[in-house]
């Protein structure tokens, strides 16, 4: 699969390109199994660094001389990105002990031993020509050309599953020795005190799942400890009980806790700008959720609590940070779909609060998505399923996070406000095999205000016309 994309801005390339190739293979008795998979990923990206102060004040206040989006001036004028990733996973099993029920007449895995290895690999680079310290800030290198930040990660798990009546479901055990990389070959910014430009290690973790049915309850669960002071360090948990009654509603509680590692680009960074060279020694990020479901002919809706302890950002001066105070976090989520005839109306509304952490957890408040649309086949024999609608997104006003190219990440601000109303048409249908979509995105940025941002100093897509085709060949 690749993509290609001009965009309507200056420095707005993007190419990309992916491959996965998978296999699986048993034997007659299912006594041995084996499955894989191998991906292979590059993205390249054009960084523009979004619209110079001028170039905003031309789009929000719609000069007729710049409807021609390549005539705004971008920030950034030759500076691209490049990461790369690939995957390959083995898991493969064999049945030491089965048995037959005398009941039920089912074949009951009692000890079945398996084999999974993992190894993944990503870089990502920043490429730019020629410095801009306005910007960035000083740099000891007339180009600002950052080397690999490269990860590697080797993984293998050893399991045993018990699958019987005895012990109420399914019961396995495993336990994974890691070896991980992160980091750079050499020093690359001379005015930087770095003790280590890579750190590397192994890590043995020990853990569980167990799957229960009972009746019309399920019982989900799964743990695992990463004992040590290793970068991979940590332990989580999650548990799910599950009640359905027939079709009628599905009620689910969950638990969730969870001490990992922060993101590796807080902890450790290079490049030719001086402020962006850091090695840092953050503590684990501590997360507990407790959420509720119910999934319903009527409604659909959860409902999420949320703490974080340790919480990792990046600072309106591109530093990483680690919040002192805990993060309290109010997640309400509600979906509806009446129907009429021919005719639906899909309503999903979110609601959003923090309580503690504010300053540094940032989200808007009300988050809704509305679609109206008719559907019906066409035609003498029904030969072609047809939807026509429109799609409403809207989210309040809050202080967005900027986006940082160099870095790839997101970083807090406090000057501007974004949030704002889009309405997408579309056609989409269905033959036989064959799919068709034609969409206008954002149809009403030709009479709205120009209030729209993906970011700040980044706009969002201006009405676009899409049109696309999906033939399966095989089903």
């Amino acid at each position: 699969k690749g993509l290609r994309s001009l965009g309507a801005y200056r420095r707005a390339l993007v190419s990309n390109g992916n491959f996965r190739g998978a296999f699986h293979y048993r034997t007659q008795k299912n006594q041995y199994e084996i499955r894989g998979h191998i991906t292979s990923q590059d993205f390249f990206h054009h960084e523009n660094g979004g619209l110079t102060a001028s170039a905003m004040q031309n789009f929000i206040e719609e000069n007729p001389n710049f409807e021609q989006r390549s005539r705004l001036d971008v920030n950034l004028s030759d500076a691209e990105s490049q990461f790369d990733g690939s995957r390959v996973y083995l898991d493969h099993s064999y049945k030491l002990l089965s048995s037959k029920d005398s009941v039920n007449n089912k074949d009951f895995s009692n000890l079945k031993i398996g084999h999974v290895f993992t190894s993944e690999t990503k870089s990502y680079q920043f490429i730019q020509g020629t410095n801009t310290t306005a910007i960035f800030g000083n740099s000891n290198a007339t180009s600002a050309t950052n080397k690999d930040a490269i990860s590697k990660i080797f993984d293998n798990e050893l399991n045993l599953e018990f699958n019987s009546k005895y012990v109420l479901g399914q019961f396995k055990a495993k336990i994974n020795l890691t070896k991980y990389s992160y980091g750079y070959d050499t020093i690359l910014n001379r005015n930087s005190n770095f003790i280590n430009v890579k750190f590397d290690g192994n890590a043995l973790s020990f853990g569980a799942d167990w799957n229960v049915r009972l009746k019309k309850f399920k019982l989900n669960a799964a743990a695992s400890l990463t004992p040590g002071a290793s970068r991979l360090s940590g332990n989580f948990l999650r548990g799910e009980a599950i009640y359905q009654k027939d079709s009628l509603y599905t009620i689910t509680g969950s638990l969730l806790l969870n001490s990992k590692s922060p993101n590796f680009n807080t902890l450790l960074h290079q490049s030719n700008y001086d402020n962006y060279n850091w090695e840092n020694n953050f503590s684990n990020i501590n997360t507990r959720d407790l959420g509720f479901a119910i999934d319903s002919k009527w409604l659909n809706g959860a409902l999420n609590f949320t703490n974080i302890e340790n919480y990792t950002y990046f600072d309106e001066n591109n530093t990483p940070q680690q919040f002192g105070g805990q993060i309290t976090y109010l997640k309400v989520k509600a979906n509806r779909e009446f129907r009429y005839w021919k005719l639906a109306l899909d309503n999903t509304v979110m609601y959003q609060n923090v309580s503690s952490g504010s300053s540094v957890f940032r989200v808007p408040e009300l988050v809704t998505r509305n679609t109206f649309y008719y559907a019906d086949y066409w035609f003498k024999g029904k030969p072609m399923l047809v939807n026509i609608g429109a799609t409403f997104k809207y989210f309040t006003k809050y202080k967005m996070n900027a986006y940082n190219p160099l870095l790839a990440e997101f970083t807090l601000q406090n000057t501007e406000e974004i949030g704002f109303p889009t309405v997408d048409v579309f056609f989409n249908a269905q033959v036989r095999r064959t799919r068709i979509y034609f969409k206008i995105d954002n149809v009403t940025s030709g009479f709205s205000s120009k209030n729209y941002f993906s970011a700040p100093n980044y706009p969002y897509r201006d009405m676009t016309i899409r049109f696309g085709l999906v033939w399966n060949w095989f089903i």
